[in-house]
Formats: C-alpha cells, structure tokens, sequence
C-alpha cells in the first residue's frame, strides 16, 4: 500500500504535475524516469529511492511504502534527497526520518 506524506517533497519538474503522477503511479501505469524518495525500510538507511514503476511490483505491494518525496530522473532525485537529509539533520540533529516525516 502506498501512502503518501501530507507534505510531499517534490523537484521542480514534479511540482506541477503531482496529482497527476500521483494518479498515474497509484493506478499502475509505467512512468519512466520519475523516483519517490520513501521512509525507509531498513532502519540502517536515512530514506529509500525507489523508481516509481517499482511501486507496484510484487515486493512493495505487500508492504506499507509512505512517499515523502518525488523527483524526476536520477540526478534531480539525488538533489531532492540530499536537501531532505540536509534539512532532516539540521532541524534535528539526527537522522530518524521516519519521526520527522510523519
């Protein structure tokens, strides 16, 4: 199941276009090169990349999968991650990104 953060983070190819892709990936069509930055789970990671036509794959349907964050292509989703662990540790001076994000 998917779930999705109240405050979604999103790159600024994706802002326009959430709802929209938001849709798309919860109906299961395939979207290339469009990645959810998600609360991870294993606990030894800060958050997941996950490239969007995965979350409806056999693994990830089993298993709740909360989206904090959208980007498009991998270079603007690295970005997206790097100012979210930025700003994670900033405000809290770790790294527990499933009590911030929730």
């Amino acid at each position: 199941m998917i779930v999705w953060a109240n405050d979604l983070r999103c790159s600024e190819k994706t802002e326009k276009a959430v709802r929209r892709l938001k849709r798309r990936i919860m109906t299961g069509r395939i979207l290339h090169k469009v990645y959810c930055v998600t609360i991870p789970q294993n606990p030894q990671n800060v958050m997941d990349v996950i490239p969007a036509r995965d979350l409806k794959r056999r693994p990830y349907r089993s298993m709740t999968v909360k989206v904090i964050g959208m980007a498009k292509g991998e270079a603007e989703s690295r970005e997206l991650v790097r100012s979210m662990v930025e700003e994670l540790y900033q405000k809290t001076g770790g790294f527990d990104a499933e009590q911030y994000y929730r």
